[in-house]
């Protein structure tokens, strides 16, 4: 049978294609690449248009939906780099589903695999599969009316790919010799951080669908207030949670500081019994620069690499997360 480790290896590269494929589809989102390319096509869509012909079929054909609506005097050139971003993401979604069921079925075929490393790798296939699905249905809400990604959409889309990196790294941790870290926190404490942590990513996700991060590029005032309630007067609850963009920014911020007081605390609880190998001393860190990378964003008024690595970081802070309930769970039985 294979080893352990060489699970373990081939589930972190996974993990490792999973978080660029991430870092790719939030370039897709922050150069308005998304919809640039209209068609869902597994197979011939490996390949991009390869001579001036082929572009100008595939520009003649975005030219009919909705989007070039709003940019009337694009240039095939400027088609060219809007489509680069979104190719590139197909691609590696492509690549990271191969990734793991080439070695499979090759395993499977020798087999040198056991049935539960099988039912864990056949797992992530279809987590992945299911991800691909969502990211379609996400593009095709932009492909009509006013050519805007629906936010529920998105949400789901990057929940999934939250979720599928996470089961990936519960899978990784099985079958590695990982290092053990010391937490205070206990099971219910963890759960709690981690579905606020969700949420804020749910927010966070409705933030950028619905372009709120352009608005009010102050911090840490607000429309010139710490608490502008008014964002909430004359709105239902559902547009002020889901639909409203200021709103939706003023509990994108309100979530991120509730998470930054619970970061301080640990921080100083850590310090404080000088447990400087606590794997908590590591979660309110994360959580600190993921505090300061999204003021930055937001004043620098969504510069690209800052606002990438923000999103970078959130995967980051949700493996820690993990790797925190899994080691309770396993110390539990």
């Amino acid at each position: 049978m294979v080893a352990n480790n060489f699970v373990s290896r081939w589930y972190g590269i996974g993990i490792v294609l999973m978080i660029l494929m991430v870092a790719v589809g939030g370039i897709t989102r922050l150069t308005q690449s998304g919809l640039s390319i209209v068609e869902w096509e597994p197979i011939k869509g490996v390949f991009p248009p390869l001579n001036e012909s082929a572009w100008e079929e595939e520009f003649e054909r975005y030219k009919e939906f909705p989007e070039f609506k709003k940019n009337k005097f694009m240039t095939i050139e400027s088609f060219k780099k809007i489509y680069f971003w979104e190719y590139i993401h197909r691609i590696l979604g492509r690549i990271i589903g191969l990734f793991f069921l080439i070695p499979l079925c090759i395993l499977i075929y020798k087999k040198k695999i056991t049935r539960e490393q099988t039912k864990s790798t056949f797992k992530i296939i279809l987590l992945i599969v299911f991800q691909a699905i969502l990211g379609w249905y996400m593009v095709k809400s932009g492909l009509s009316g006013e050519a805007d990604i629906a936010p529920i959409r998105l949400m789901m889309h990057f929940l999934a790919a939250m979720f599928l990196i996470c089961y990936t790294y519960i899978q990784y941790l099985r079958y590695s010799n990982y290092q053990k870290f010391s937490s205070s926190l206990s099971v219910n404490n963890i759960f709690i951080i981690t579905q606020l942590i969700f949420i804020q990513i749910i927010y966070g996700t409705f933030t950028a669908a619905l372009d709120s991060g352009y608005m009010y590029n102050t911090f840490p005032l607000m429309d010139g207030a710490i608490m502008p309630f008014h964002l909430f007067e004359g709105k239902g609850v559902i547009e002020n949670l889901f639909h409203s963009p200021a709103s939706v920014q003023y509990i994108h911020r309100l979530l991120g500081t509730i998470l930054l007081i619970i970061a301080i605390f640990l921080l100083i609880n850590r310090l404080k019994v000088k447990s400087l190998n606590s794997i908590d001393l590591k979660l309110s860190v994360l959580i600190l620069c993921q505090f300061l990378l999204g003021v930055f964003t937001l004043i620098s008024n969504m510069n690209i690499y800052i606002a990438i690595a923000h999103q970078i970081n959130a995967c980051f802070i949700l493996l820690i997360c993990t790797q925190i309930i899994y080691q309770k769970q396993i110390s539990n039985k």
